[in-house]
């Protein structure tokens, strides 16, 4: 049997040591065989016989033996070096099948410094930037510099103006960062946001609050703006528009001459004629109020109801727990629940709530009633007249004046009028597809907000009260 060992020369070998490797698929090599893509010198040494490892001229390199022999660079997992050791920054070395180190796995010194721009180098930090903030990226001027790390420095390069939100800016532009007038104020409001010269903050001057409730009286109107202020129309010979207070209002209700609001505080806060102690409103947390002709009434935080203003017209008012209330010239009803009550110094029929019908809110006019039932519609009831004619439908809001109703429909968002006419056109919406979300019925006028915050009006105008300022 022939028994081999695999040696090269190491003083008089013919083959460099790039020459070492090759493939099965080679060209023979005289005295050579391919073995383990090595070229290596076979000798047959017998059984039994072995080479001398001493030679001076003979180097044994059996390659896959886990130790580093001849040739071999490494063997394994053993290796005499490191990718540091060879002037790599770190890494992993490997070893091949020859036995030979495979450093792809290690990290080349950076090059940064050399002053000569290498690859996934910018620059270098004792060259001209050929770059410019402009070229270096989404920026709009300032000065590219070139960091430690041969990476563009881009610090001082301003994006401020590009429409882009960056870190640190508040706004850019036109880029606002998902604000809009009602976000950037805290409530409802409408207008168009600008963003400041230097990117530092979002600027509201160019937006205002819109309305959310109006309240029509006898001839003056009032509304209430997302903010809390109130704003006052019409006829003014009580200070009834003039003497608004500035404070921040959760509710208001208009009378003949005055009007009062619930506080943020849910105080009761009333301004205008005085004549009959309409100013005089008791003191407390409440959660509802009405105003009728030169009197009020407030539902208590506690759910009693306490009236004030003209002695005559206080009525004899249940003294049980409700939610709602609603008043007029001489009668009133409230809600508890579902269920209304009635009390009044008059009977038309005002005071008849139709039986084994739910309700969700109610509404006084002068002697006649309407409320809104669960399901979303309209009953009225009271003094035989056009006044209790109402429609056939579904609404969401319903509020009675002195002679006429007027219901915001459910779906749509229209408004549909009935009752008596008086020539003053206070049945009369203004024509086309407005849209409304709340809505106020007084003596001879209506007024409603619209679904974008501003407030229309319709019928008598003797006195302004139908003509609303622009939020």
């Amino acid at each position: 049997m022939k028994y081999w060992a695999a040696v090269v020369l190491a003083s008089s070998c013919t083959f460099s040591a790039s020459e070492y490797r090759c493939e099965d698929t080679d060209e023979p090599r005289s005295g050579f065989e391919c073995l383990n893509r090595v070229w290596v010198q076979v000798q047959d040494v017998g059984q039994g016989s072995t080479v001398d490892m001493e030679s001076d001229f003979l180097v044994s390199a059996i390659c896959g033996n886990g130790s580093i022999e001849g040739f071999e660079q490494c063997d394994g997992l053993t290796f005499n070096n490191t990718c540091e050791s060879l002037n790599f920054e770190s890494g992993t070395l490997s070893c091949t099948e020859s036995c030979h180190l495979n450093t792809a796995n290690c990290k080349p010194k950076s090059t940064c410094g050399n002053g000569k721009i290498d690859d996934g180098e910018d620059c270098e930090k004792d060259q001209a930037l050929e770059a410019t903030c402009l070229t270096a990226g989404n920026f709009m001027g300032g000065t590219l510099g070139c960091s430690d790390a041969c990476t563009f420095d881009t610090s001082q390069c301003q994006t401020c103006g590009n429409n882009f939100l960056e870190p640190g800016e508040r706004c850019d532009g036109t880029e606002l960062g998902n604000a809009d007038c009602s976000t950037a104020l805290g409530y409802r409001a409408k207008g168009t946001l600008s963003c400041k010269n230097d990117c530092s903050e979002v600027l509201n001057d160019q937006c205002s609050p819109v309305f959310t409730q109006v309240a029509a009286g006898f001839n003056h109107t009032c509304g209430l703006k997302s903010d809390g202020k109130v704003v006052c129309w019409g006829a003014d010979d009580r200070g009834q528009t003039s003497n608004v207070p500035g404070d921040s209002f959760n509710q208001i209700s208009s009378g003949d001459k005055f009007s009062c609001g619930l506080l943020k505080s849910q105080e009761i806060k009333c301004w205008g004629n005085n004549r009959d102690q309409e100013l005089e409103s008791p003191t407390g947390r409440f959660t509802d109020l009405s105003l009728g002709y030169e009197h009020g009434c407030a539902i208590t935080d506690g759910g009693s109801i306490q009236c004030w203003g003209d002695d005559s017209r206080f009525f004899a008012h249940p003294t049980t727990f409700f939610d709602q209330i609603s008043i007029w010239q001489d009668h009133g009803c409230a809600r508890k629940g579902d269920e209304i009550e009635c009390w009044g110094n008059r009977d038309l029929g005002e005071l008849m709530v139709p039986p084994n019908i739910r309700f969700k809110s109610v509404s006084v006019g002068h002697q006649f009633s309407c409320g809104l039932t669960v399901d979303d519609e309209i009953e009225c009831w009271g003094k035989t007249s056009p006044r209790i004619q109402s429609p056939e439908g579904k609404f969401i809001a319903v509020d009675s004046g002195s002679y006429h109703t007027c219901a915001i429909e459910s779906g749509t968002n229209l408004v549909h009028c009935w009752g008596d006419e008086n020539g003053r056109d206070e049945l009369k919406p203004p024509s086309g597809d407005l849209q409304y979300r709340q809505i106020s019925a007084g003596d001879f006028h209506t007024c409603a907000v619209q679904t974008n915050g501003d407030i229309q009006c319709w019928g008598q105008n003797s006195n302004g009260e139908s003509t609303p300022p622009k939020p």
